[in-house]
């Protein structure tokens, strides 16, 4: 389910608590994969730290939306076309990489694999919205 917030370009996307999990897990890998880049360093300038700032506040903003991941029920997640989409695609190179790994030495391939299917779900969630709000923009 999705809905447009107000007038604004957020979009509403109801996730189940696994999705709320698994699109939290997403936002810190791709929290740290970002901030891993190197931009900011011991001499940072204003930009770079406010840069930073905006990136934590941003995930932190997410995460506390989906409840850090244990939500006790279905959640919302609102941001922008921008960074669902990003999510998205993120979960669905997760999801397709988990199913098409045959051999974890820490976990049972089937665990993985329906790790993996869940973060397609999630994926496919996401997608949904964002088409369900395209189509209501153009009637």
């Amino acid at each position: 389910m999705s809905v447009v917030a107000g007038r604004s370009d957020k979009i509403a996307v109801t996730v189940t608590p696994v999705q709320a999990r698994l699109i939290a897990t997403a936002i810190r890998l791709d929290l740290a994969a970002r901030w891993e880049q190197g931009w900011l360093h011991p001499l940072a300038r204003r930009e770079e730290v406010n840069t930073a700032r905006s990136l934590l506040d941003e995930c932190a903003d997410e995460l506390e939306m989906l409840q850090w991941g244990a939500p006790t029920g279905d959640v919302d997640l609102r941001s922008d076309r921008r960074r669902l989409s990003e999510l998205a695609q993120n979960l669905l190179e997760g999801g397709e990489l988990c199913v098409a790994t045959r051999d974890e030495p820490r976990r049972h391939p089937s665990d993985l694999r329906w790790q993996g299917e869940d973060m397609i779900a999630a994926a496919r969630v996401i997608h949904q919205a964002l088409a369900e709000v395209r189509s209501v923009e153009v009637v």
